[in-house]
């Protein structure tokens, strides 16, 4: 390293130790050394922390000074990501009460909302942040009407994309992004499912993500199917949300959160979801698939007992397992996995629903 370089992130260092500065004001420094070219990002972090971990007074003074830095709108917003993931590892907030930083964060943002919606592309796309806390990001943009749940998913993929290190490693990050509160259920299962149509994560790693992220809701019973019908009950565009959402409704059965007739309004969405996502693959399926989902729809109006109801439904998604069999369309955009696998995929998590039934 050059001397002169060398000196000068000493210099930066006693400043980001001093107590007679801001934190705003060192986090600028920081932010112009690594823009020099003087720093890289994972120095720029070590000195995210190191100033976290010089603030006086109170943890009440400190989560001041850090929400006054995330206020302020000349500093950048992956810096203050950073700022806030600092925070949450020296035990001054928690990843919930993170949220409302992320918000304070966004709510500072200036310009247009495109203006607005490049940055978080910029902080998304950095790597001076965790998963979860760009997760918390694009969902509070979500929540601002900043972009749309649909549009996220190229924010989420990117988030995704983005991370680091080892297979094991992104693994890591993924999990401990669905378990933290700073995410809906809807992108905690798209991040899932660009894992899974990435290749990050095969299905048994996808499927214990999405088992995490349902273990992770708060509420009772009742929110918690909210959640679960909500996510499911939105448009499938890639394999890997077609077969986390499945992974939902069985997750959901297995752990005692539904009862027949919510069981069957969660499988109705969700083989919904897979018919427009099945009849695109192949337009033969058409016919067949408007035909299982009356098929459901008459399950719903009977007047027979649970046990008949779950006989039915079992049937009804043994039908589908064969309709998707039947599949012999090849499709692109499947990479890296094969269109039989995929679809073996969809096949193994229809059955175990159908197996609890």
């Amino acid at each position: 390293m050059d001397g002169n370089v060398q000196k000068g992130l000493k210099q930066l260092k006693d400043a980001v130790e001093a107590t007679n500065l801001t934190l705003e004001t060192k986090l600028a420094a920081i932010r112009e050394t690594v823009d020099k070219g003087f720093a890289d990002n994972k120095t720029a972090l070590e000195l995210i922390h190191l100033a976290i971990s010089h603030l006086d007074g109170t943890i009440g003074d400190k989560l001041a000074e850090i929400k006054t830095a995330i206020s302020d709108q000349t500093l950048v917003l992956e810096d203050k990501l950073a700022l806030i993931d600092a925070s949450i590892k020296a035990g001054f907030t928690s990843t919930s009460s993170a949220l409302d930083l992320i918000k304070t964060a966004v709510d500072a943002l200036t310009g247009s909302t495109a203006t607005k919606l490049e940055a978080i592309k910029d902080a998304v796309n950095a790597q001076t942040a965790s998963l979860e806390a760009k997760l918390g990001l694009i969902e509070v943009a979500i929540n601002y009407g900043i972009t749309t749940q649909k549009d996220a998913l190229k924010l989420i993929s990117d988030a995704v994309t983005a991370l680091e290190g080892t297979t094991e490693s992104k693994l890591s990050a993924l999990e401990a992004a669905v378990k933290a509160q700073t995410a809906s259920l809807e992108t905690k299962l798209d991040a899932v499912a660009t894992a899974l149509n990435t290749g990050l994560a095969n299905n048994t790693a996808a499927i214990n993500l999405v088992k995490e992220a349902i273990s992770s809701l708060d509420g009772n019973v009742s929110s918690k199917l909210d959640a679960i019908n909500t996510t499911i009950g939105t448009q499938s565009t890639t394999i890997g949300e077609i077969v986390t959402k499945l992974t939902a409704v069985n997750t959901s059965i297995e752990s005692g959160l539904s009862n027949v007739n919510t069981t069957l309004g969660l499988i109705k969405t969700a083989v919904k979801g897979i018919s427009s996502s099945v009849t695109t693959m192949d337009s033969n399926m058409t016919s067949a698939m408007a035909d299982i989902n009356t098929s459901l729809n008459t399950i719903a109006s009977n007047q027979g007992t649970e046990a008949s109801k779950l006989s039915e439904i079992s049937t009804a998604l043994n039908t589908v397992v064969t309709k998707i069999s039947e599949l012999k369309t090849s499709v692109d955009g499947l990479a890296p996995t094969d269109y039989s696998t995929v679809l073996g995929e969809i096949k193994d998590q229809l059955n175990a629903i159908a197996s609890k039934l």
